[in-house]
């Protein structure tokens, strides 16, 4: 047997030549991918190979929110329009009235989301949020008595004496920085308000079922930083409006002295829904600033939702597995929905003016089914914080709170860039 080296130039022309192959392979695999859209013409905003549209977000030049309402706001006239997560392709949803049909009407058609943080047997996968199908029905079912009207009424002390340990911690900072506290950060039967997603008849089923310790610490697991997270980033972004906003927050705050008089500062949960100003601002709030700014549906089976503009020739099916997205933000900001959406405004949801809302276009929970399950529980935490802080303290801008705001880049998640600076000023008297 004989052995024979290649001489250096030749060696390098067949480096050359599979380079060439894996690079015309990528090409051919990228440009099939992002002309899938155009192929079946939904428009969609150009996407950077192999990113998609996530890479100003991930140079963090761009706060994800920002993408969201670029791309939303790019194709006024449309239904729906494509979206590239690296190479990954979603629909997102536009048109109210189809959110009406994948949210609720054809619900069976989109009962999961995307699975985030690990498969089934972790303990993501075994939160309400990661279970699908006839699991997460179950699940849901066992998991909503604990959020009636009823259960809320007994955790309310709860709620107050948390939202008195607030105070207090307010209070002392306060008294070391010569009465006023300047903070970067807060982040600690009857329904609950306009902005309380109602329970669907999935959660009104008995279920009578053993879980797993597994399956029930899952559920600990998320409902602690899910309900953490939301909570805290609502209430620094409604202290933040009602210190910018020093009209609202006097008329708030002469609602809640009111209701603190008549009650002699026993606050429960029926007293404390029945405060319709307060109600009008945590909802609007949540409208500005809604802690999820997206969410997603699994097509589970193939689906015609129609043409996505009115130049379409044809309709659009999407296949199973295919992934739609729910722009809350976007929708949330729109002003064929809410004229003057950067302006904070109560008023968009007083008895006179909330029946004007378009219905699907105020999301702060989700839709359908897979609506947020904590709707309510939530809703109660922030009024109670709200009710406490606005007793004890005047809320005022400081030389360093960011007017208008400027989201941080650096971060997924909803936080002002510079950080959540205002002024605690506490009352005399309280």
């Amino acid at each position: 047997m004989y052995l024979f080296k290649l001489p250096l130039c030749l060696q390098d022309m067949i480096v050359y030549f599979w380079l060439c192959v894996l690079l015309a392979t990528l090409w051919i695999y990228l440009h099939k991918t992002y002309s899938y859209f155009k192929k079946h013409g939904v428009n969609h905003l150009p996407p950077v190979p192999i990113f998609g549209h996530v890479a100003k977000s991930l140079l963090r030049k761009e706060h994800t929110y920002d993408m969201l309402h670029r791309l939303y706001i790019a194709f006024p006239d449309d239904r729906f329009v494509g979206y590239f997560e690296f190479t990954n392709k979603l629909v997102i949803i536009r048109d109210p009235e189809l959110l009406r049909l994948i949210g609720v009407k054809d619900f069976d058609y989109f009962t999961d989301h995307r699975s985030f943080g690990g498969d089934k047997d972790s303990f993501f996968g075994k939160s309400l949020f990661g279970l699908k199908g006839q699991k997460w029905r179950d699940m849901r079912s066992t998991l909503s008595p604990a959020f009636t009207g009823s259960k809320l009424r007994g955790m309310v002390p709860l709620m107050q004496d948390c939202s008195e340990n607030l105070v207090q911690y307010l209070k002392s900072e306060a008294e070391k920085n010569d009465s006023t506290l300047t903070h970067e950060s807060i982040n600690d039967e009857k329904d609950a308000g306009f902005a309380t997603a109602e329970e669907s008849a999935i959660g009104k089923k008995v279920i009578k079922q053993v879980w797993e310790d597994d399956y029930l610490v899952a559920q600990a697991i998320i409902f602690f930083f899910g309900g953490f997270d939301t909570v805290s980033t609502a209430m620094v972004f409604l202290l933040y409006e009602l210190a910018v906003n020093p009209d609202v927050q006097h008329r708030l705050r002469e609602e809640i002295d009111g209701c603190h008089e008549m009650y002699e500062g026993k606050i429960e949960y029926d007293k404390i829904n029945q405060l319709k100003y307060l109600d009008m601002v945590v909802s609007e709030a949540l409208r500005k600033w809604p802690p999820f700014p997206f969410m997603d549906r699994i097509c589970q089976k193939r689906y015609n939702i129609g043409r996505p503009n009115g130049k379409a020739p044809n309709d659009y099916y999407l296949q199973k597995g295919s992934v739609v997205g729910i722009p809350i933000w976007p929708i949330h900001h729109d002003p064929r929905y809410y004229p003057e959406p950067q302006r904070f405004d109560p008023e968009r949801f007083s008895d006179e003016n909330k029946n004007n809302i378009k219905p699907f276009t105020y999301l702060p929970f989700g839709i359908g089914p897979r609506n947020c399950i904590g709707s309510r529980f939530a809703i109660t935490e922030i009024k109670a914080m709200t009710f406490d802080v606005l007793k004890h303290f005047e809320l005022s801008p400081t030389p360093r709170t960011r007017i208008p705001v400027k989201l941080d880049n650096s971060s997924i998640s909803l936080r002002i860039k510079g950080g959540h600076w205002l002024r605690f000023t506490p009352r005399v008297g309280a």
